[in-house]
Order: C-alpha cells, then structure tokens, then sequence
C-alpha cells in the first residue's frame, strides 16, 4: 500500500531497514513495498535514514581514555571525578518523628543530585500520616507489612508515587521498615 505520509509504523520499519535491522523476511516485505507498491514516502524516509547510518559507520567508537590521562584531564577542567558513596547498617541513627514512627537518613539531597534515600520504620499500631508527594517517592518493603492505598503491602513490595500524587494515612497492625527514594 503506498503512503501518503509515514505513520509511527511505516517510520519505525524504514529505519530499522536503512540500518539492516530488520529480519529477513520483514525486509523482503518492505522491499516488495518499495518496489511493488513504488511508495516515495517510505524510500524517501530510507534515503535520509541511510544517510544517517552511514554517518553511524565512520563515526569514532567511544574510548575510555586510560587512569592517567583522565586523571589529568580532570585536573584541568577542575572537575572531581564521582565518587561512590556507602551506609552501613551501623551508620546513622534512628530519628523518631512521632511515637512509633523513625526515619535513618541514608543519603542527603546535595546540590548535585536532588534525590535522597532513608529507612522509615513503624512499629506495630502506627499511622503515617497522608501526605502529598513534592517529588517522585520509590517505596520498597523491607520487612512487616503496610496498608497502601486499601492494599497490603509487605517483604519485598514496591510502590511508585509520582510528583503530586497523595498518600493517604498508612497504618501498619505488624510494624514495617520501608526503603524510600525520593527524586526531584
């Protein structure tokens, strides 16, 4: 069938033949309709994608340059190669916010990166209190079990809040320890 115009299939198709992608029996078919159905909207979309890939086959594969010269271009440029940073279960400490309910700062928000990463526990009969997310809250279920939205989470449970959803109140009846991360 010939096109007046490329939808997101016939886009799709002509670039994953420009880039010899596609398998054998669809390439036939969509060489068939090239040919057969003497579609201009599909080889015109080819000719520019084959362009594209050409210039994908010359391009320079990246390199990682070795200790010595990154160490010295990172000198240069100022810059302070990342580090990776640890919590062990021993640091930090246990905040209570209200009776029966504690957080453990794991990670910081920091100017580099918005997110931050800590432990609530509950212990058995306590409520979080509903609230509104400002960012994108992942909660993970480390041990007990919680009450989420009418649904029983527990041990290796995960829930993903977007930016503005609403929690309501969360009770556990068993006590939970939760893993949150939460993203600007």
């Amino acid at each position: 069938m010939k096109h007046e115009t490329l939808g997101p299939e016939q886009e799709t198709l002509a670039a994953l033949y420009a880039l010899g992608s596609l398998a054998a029996a669809e390439a036939r078919d969509f060489e068939r309709h090239l040919a057969d159905d003497d579609c201009d909207v599909c080889r015109r979309q080819v000719d520019a994608m084959a362009g594209v890939c050409g210039d994908l086959a010359i391009a320079p594969s990246p390199a990682t340059p070795s200790p010595a010269v990154r160490s010295r271009l990172l000198r240069e440029v100022g810059a302070t190669p990342p580090v990776v940073a640890y919590t062990s279960r021993d640091d930090g400490e246990w905040i209570e916010l209200k009776p029966g309910l504690s957080v453990k700062l794991l990670r910081p928000r920091s100017p580099n990166d918005p997110s931050r990463s800590y432990f609530v526990r509950l212990d058995p009969g306590a409520v979080l209190d509903g609230h509104t997310h400002r960012g994108v809250e992942h909660c993970y279920v480390v041990s007990g079990s919680a009450i989420v939205g009418g649904r029983r989470m527990g041990p290796g449970d995960y829930s993903y809040a977007p930016r503005g959803s609403v929690h309501e109140s969360i009770p556990t009846d068993e006590g939970a320890v939760l893993f949150i991360v939460e993203t600007a």
